[in-house]
């Protein structure tokens, strides 16, 4: 299940974060309910975000480092941290401009807002 947001959904207050482009984040098994917020394609990006994080999730296993608690990607044209807790799977997308340390920490509090206050089940759908 997909659900676009517009501005006045709960995915819009982490936008609200200094340099955040996009949020996409995906509900737990079995219903897997995806939700973006700033994004033209989520579906790609949630493929892509899931397959990622276990692959490291496997890496970690293999060297035995304890447990996932975020990704962060560095380019020129833009930056992407993703995370996982209970809730579901979350990924931010964030302005070029911003330092790796401010994208770790935005992320970090972005992560602890949408695991304790989010509810999929409440966002409104844009069609």
């Amino acid at each position: 299940m997909t659900q676009s947001q517009s501005s006045a959904s709960p995915l819009a207050g982490l936008a609200r974060f200094e340099g955040v482009q996009f949020v996409l984040t995906v509900g737990p098994e079995p219903k897997n309910e995806l939700v973006s917020w700033g994004m033209e394609s989520p579906e790609s990006v949630s493929t892509w975000m899931q397959k990622s994080l276990e692959s490291f999730r496997a890496l970690g296993d293999r060297l035995h480092v304890g447990q996932l608690q975020q990704v962060t990607g560095m380019s020129s044209q833009n930056h992407v941290a993703l995370a996982s807790c209970p809730k579901g799977e979350l990924c931010v997308g964030f302005r070029p401009a911003l330092l790796s340390e401010d994208v770790r920490e935005s992320m970090k509090t972005i992560l602890a807002k949408w695991a304790s206050g989010i509810s999929f089940s409440n966002s409104p759908s844009r069609g």
